[in-house]
């Protein structure tokens, strides 16, 4: 029901309020993916606030493609 904009295309929503995204948390040579809940709207590139759903501790994370993220630990 909503009509398509230019920027839908070039710049696509990865994330939605709510949705469970996959955030690949980095720290030199290691690695980690985890679950987190998005608090906020986001598209390709944005830093948006997530929630760990084990802790509810809250963290930024930068969205690299529907419906995942990207944090490097110590920022």
């Amino acid at each position: 029901g909503e009509l398509l904009r230019k920027s839908d295309l070039l710049n696509p929503v990865c994330a939605r309020r709510g949705q469970v995204i996959w955030v690949t948390c980095m720290s030199g040579g290691l690695s980690v993916k985890l679950a987190v809940n998005a608090l906020e709207n986001g598209r390709l590139g944005d830093s948006i606030r997530v929630q760990n759903r084990a802790s509810n501790k809250e963290f930024s994370v930068e969205l690299t493609g529907p419906k995942q993220g990207m944090h490097r630990l110590g920022s």
